[in-house]
């Protein structure tokens, strides 16, 4: 590797730790072997595509990891999945010396723009100092405050001038929350000019050459967005400070490699189904329904805690419940289109087993009853072999029909909506099955015996 790049800060910095990490805490083995790193006082040169493994990233791409050990290094997330596009523009934008501006992630909530932040800290092994803003945030808890010491009264440095001094990451969370008057405060710090501590009779606080502001927003801090009432409309003084990357909106793609790196169970058919509903919804285009990636995670999570619920149902309490009204009629018309009466399936039975009794393949699932509101159960007798059925219906139209299919497993499926009862007792009697009686769900489990297998 060359000893210069162009997009690498210049600067170095004799390193007080303690502890230096090495160069096999941050590249594979293969990398390493192939010598694509070089060596500086304070960290390492390597390329973005090794560091980050994704290969989308530009291949000549240098950037440096730093060696000191620190506390301050985000924690890995690893569900987390970067979209490499804007991970490659952000990291080359804060690694670049010529730029003085501050950078700012606009994006949904839930479009990961935290965790972008905290991914890059981690994996560059760069301090972060998170600092998250509101409108009640006052100048000076952005500076610091005198204290008592050791019995004596002394200035403590904010966790944001102490990061500005050491040379940390500073993420300044939804930044468009901010007070005008407080954010004026911020206009020469977050160019990487010297902080006029005036909490301090105006000590001045040079910046340490790796020093570097992040800042996340729902807006582009002009206000007046009716979804993010708590947005401010910031002066121009402040926004041109800022260099603001949109976040890209969540494709099926990234949709579907984050759960299957979730979700490495889960088949690539189940995760394909919510899936093709988050875009469903999506693509609906109201504006209050967007379903983020943290909505799609939860939705697939609650699924899989409720187990026995049917996945339109774990999509209400993940999602569509928390929905103005009229939203919500759109969004549950969305999943209504893309699933079908695959809504009705629960993840218990999406991940069940495969049996095959008489050339027939059924799903085996567990079926608990008393996880239904079950009002009435009738059951059948076979009059020419030793076989039932039993109807259960619930205080809906929906009723679930158990049948025993051999000595080890019993039948199950879900009728919607279901035939009155007359007219499945005469169903019945055509297929010489008689009326035996009705039975308590305590009892169910004492004839249908065995495995249940699933049909829908």
């Amino acid at each position: 590797m060359s000893n210069t790049a162009k997009n690498t800060g210049s600067v170095i910095i004799e390193s007080t730790s303690q502890k230096q990490l090495s160069i096999q805490d941050f590249l594979d083995e293969q990398s390493i072997r192939d010598g694509r790193y070089d060596i500086r006082d304070d960290y390492f040169l390597v390329y973005a595509c090794d560091l980050f493994q994704q290969p989308e990233m530009d291949p000549e791409m240098i950037i440096p990891v730093f060696k000191m050990e620190t506390s301050f290094r985000a924690e890995l997330n690893k569900d987390y999945v970067p979209n490499p596009v804007v991970l490659e523009n952000v990291v080359k934008l804060l690694v670049d010396t010529d730029i003085q501006l501050s950078l700012c992630l606009k994006g949904e909530s839930g479009s990961g723009k935290t965790e972008l932040a905290m991914y890059i800290s981690h994996m560059m092994n760069w301090p972060l100092t998170i600092k998250q803003i509101n409108s009640n945030i006052r100048a000076d808890e952005l500076e610091g405050e005198r204290s008592l010491i050791d019995g004596n009264t002394g200035f403590v440095y904010s966790d944001l001038v102490q990061g500005f001094k050491d040379g940390h990451l500073i993420l300044l969370d939804e930044i468009d929350k901010i007070d005008p008057d407080t954010a004026a405060k911020l206009h020469m710090p977050i160019e990487r000019k010297p902080w006029s501590v005036s909490a301090n009779g105006g000590e001045v606080i040079k910046p340490h050459a790796f020093t570097r502001f992040l800042g996340t927003a729902n807006t582009n801090m002009s206000g007046g967005e009716r979804r993010f009432v708590s947005s401010q409309r910031q002066d121009a003084a402040f926004t041109k400070r800022f260099l603001i990357i949109e976040m890209e909106k969540p494709d099926a793609v990234f949709f579907t490699r984050l759960l299957s790196k979730r979700y490495p169970d889960f088949s690539m058919g189940i995760l394909e189904k919510f899936v093709k509903v988050a875009i469903a919804v999506n693509d609906a285009g109201a504006e209050d329904s967007v379903m983020d990636a943290r909505q799609l995670v939860a939705w697939v999570s609650t699924s899989k805690a409720l187990s026995n619920l049917a996945i339109k149902e774990t999509f209400k309490i993940a999602f569509a419940t928390g929905l103005p009204s009229h939203i919500y009629e759109t969004v549950m018309e969305a999943m209504d289109l893309t699933l079908g009466r695959e809504k009705e399936f629960t993840m218990s039975y999406l991940t069940a087993a495969r049996v095959t009794i008489e050339n027939q393949v059924y799903k085996v699932i567990d079926l608990n009853l008393m996880n239904y509101p079950i009002q009435e159960i009738i059951y059948f007798k076979s009059n020419v072999k030793e076989e039932y059925i039993a109807v259960c219906y619930e205080s809906g139209s929906r009723a679930h029909v158990l049948k025993t299919v051999s000595k080890d497993y019993s039948y199950y499926k879900l009728e919607d909506p279901m035939k009155s009862k007359n007219e499945f007792a005469d169903a019945m009697a055509r297929n010489n099955f008689t009326y035996a009686g009705m039975l308590k769900i305590a009892e169910v489990s004492e004839i249908f015996k065995g495995r249940i297998v699933a049909d829908f």
